[in-house]
């Protein structure tokens, strides 16, 4: 197999963001694994260290390192960065020397990745050390990040791309600075390549497979490294005795990988299993990783309500507060009378909870205005343009036969619900499916997201698609390149929904696009996800005039919403 990677540190940014000090030893590390014979294997002529020790990090110069290993046609190649990142529109950026003094100083992860799939390279493995939280000053928030993959476009079968991240949407990822500096991620991950696995609830015994006929070497697959790596990452930051929050996820593509990552000469040893502390043991082994927390609150929740609570309880106490916490601020209003009105007489009702709306507007009926409530008088599906209290606005979908709730937390949209108008007698439980879902869709967490689909799923059997789930759905399967699956989702939910479609739909499902009767009745000028404008392609024509205008006024949050300058722009008739 002809590998190749690009390993990329950068200790040193602008904007008063701090120096650190393992990014660019930690790019040296990976480095050295790539190339020693007897761990990466890989030919040194095919793989580049870019630090800034010693010089900067460009966008140039990693654009021309990815271009020269995909000019000498490897089969995989491997992009690591670590340093300062951020999310700008809701999009991985990594920050590079010049950022944010100079805009383009930055990388996309999105629009890398994307690249990557229309690209000639078989398996491209991504993998990124670095922080996931929001760009909240101006300047970052202006970063216009590139690719770090050519456009060139592949002649032969769709390219695997494989990503890994060091922890969750809105989570840091942690560096250590102790004498010996210690990003956490790449510390595990480094150790995982050289076959030192941790104890870690039984998910080491999946990570190396041994060679077939008398191979005397092991290998590692991205596969089950990813699902190791969550329960490692945690077993070393109780080995360290740190009381933080740290949850790796990943967006890994289904389907049989044959290209594999690592190889590790042990013999009928196998992996060298790493002890832990006598001290921590007992902290270790409690601790369970996100990815079990979120099974376990997933079968909680098609119970009673006080098996639910004691599951969001012993989930607070495990090192998940804030995942519990987003879960229960998201449940069933109706006990606490805060639910949107049922729909009475044709008319349906959207509710918006922690804010109020200013005013609203829709090219589809009349509207009226309380509070946090609109009603709304009209049939078939049209957008309700809303100007909330918060100095935000949004457009969103009013559905036929759907109620629409709306959560603001600050000046984000932390979710959307849409609610069928009439009920099932499951709709305490779906609603907790629901909510585990948009916390972990907040969090890019897509395994976990399918998790739920598939629950709730069972749960509705002989009803449409879930519209809030469906959405979703569609771009969890997309990160993992699910495409069939996709395209059956899109063409179900257009027949569920009289031939109506989500722009997201449109973007994520590119390759059915062209099909007859596909786009034909798009409802939403822009996608409902934030994450979905970085799939616009530059080239597309305007879908409505004015999408191009607000793209400046985006806000971080999971659903789309733009900040006042943008109000005019919305409430403007067509």
């Amino acid at each position: 197999m002809h590998r190749g990677a690009v390993f990329i540190g950068v200790d040193r940014t602008g904007a008063g963001m701090p120096v650190l000090r393992a990014a660019a030893s930690g790019a040296r590390q990976m480095h050295d694994w790539a190339v020693d014979p007897e761990r990466g294997g890989m030919e040194p002529a095919n793989v580049r260290l870019l630090t800034d020790a010693g010089t900067k990090v460009t966008s140039d110069g990693v654009l021309t390192a990815v271009e020269e290993l995909v000019a000498a046609g490897v089969d995989q190649l491997i992009v690591y960065f670590a340093g300062h990142g951020l999310l700008v529109d809701m999009i991985e950026t990594w920050m590079l020397s010049d950022a944010p003094n100079r805009g383009n100083a930055a990388i996309s992860v999105g629009k890398s990745i994307q690249a990557a799939k229309r690209g000639k390279t078989p398996h491209v493995v991504i993998i990124s050390d670095a922080c996931r939280t929001p760009a909240h000053d101006l300047d970052t928030q202006s970063l216009t990040p590139v690719s770090a993959f050519p456009n060139s476009l592949g002649t032969g079968s769709r390219p695997r791309v494989d990503v890994f991240y060091a922890s969750a949407q809105g989570e840091a990822a942690i560096e250590i600075n102790t004498v010996a500096a210690e990003g956490i991620y790449t510390s595990v991950l480094h150790e995982a390549l050289h076959g030192r696995l941790y104890d870690a609830q039984g998910l080491e015994r999946d990570v190396m497979v041994r060679g077939n006929h008398g191979d005397p070497r092991w290998y590692i697959y991205t596969n089950p490294l990813c699902v190791y790596l969550e329960a490692a990452v945690s077993a070393r930051l109780a080995e360290l005795d740190l009381d933080m929050d740290q949850s790796p996820t990943f967006d890994v593509q289904v389907g049989v990988n044959k290209r594999w990552l690592a190889s590790v000469d042990r013999g009928d040893d196998g992996p060298i299993l790493r002890g832990i502390g006598a001290t921590n043991l007992e902290s270790t082994v409690s601790r369970r990783s996100l990815s079990t927390i979120t099974a376990d609150l997933y079968r909680a929740a098609v119970g009673p309500p006080e098996a639910f609570e004691s599951e969001l309880v012993l989930a607070e106490s495990e090192g998940a507060g804030r995942f519990a916490s987003s879960i229960r601020s998201l449940l069933d209003p109706v006990a606490t009378g805060d639910a949107a009105p049922p729909a009475k007489g044709g008319r349906r009702c959207l509710r918006v909870r922690g804010a109020s709306i200013r005013r609203a507007m829709s090219p589809g009926g009349a509207v009226a205005t309380d509070g946090g409530v609109v009603d709304f008088s009209g049939s078939g599906t049209h957008m309700v343009t809303l100007e909330l209290d918060n100095d935000t606005a949004t457009m969103l979908p009013m559905v036929e036969g759907q109620v629409l709730e709306v959560h603001v937390v600050g000046r984000h949209i932390s979710a959307v619900f849409f609610e069928p108008d009439t009920t099932t007698g499951r709709e305490q439980n779906l609603r907790r499916i629901k909510a585990i879902a948009t916390a972990s869709a907040q969090r890019r967490r897509h395994p976990d997201v399918l998790d739920g689909v598939d629950l709730a799923a069972l749960l509705s059997r002989g009803r449409p698609d879930d519209l809030t789930l469906s959405v979703y759905q569609a771009y969890a399967l997309h990160s993992r390149q699910d495409l069939d699956r996709l395209a059956e989702l899109r063409t179900r939910l257009a027949e569920q929904r009289n031939g109506i479609e989500f722009l997201d739909l449109a973007l994520l499902d590119a390759e059915s696009s062209s099909r007859p009767g596909f786009g034909a009745q798009l409802v939403t000028p822009f996608p409902l996800l934030t994450q979905g404008w970085d799939l616009i392609p530059d080239d597309r024509p305007a879908l409505w005039s004015r999408t191009g205008q607000l793209r400046g006024h985006l806000l971080p949050s999971l659903w789309t919403v733009f900040g006042s300058a943008a109000t005019d722009l919305l409430f403007e008739p067509a």
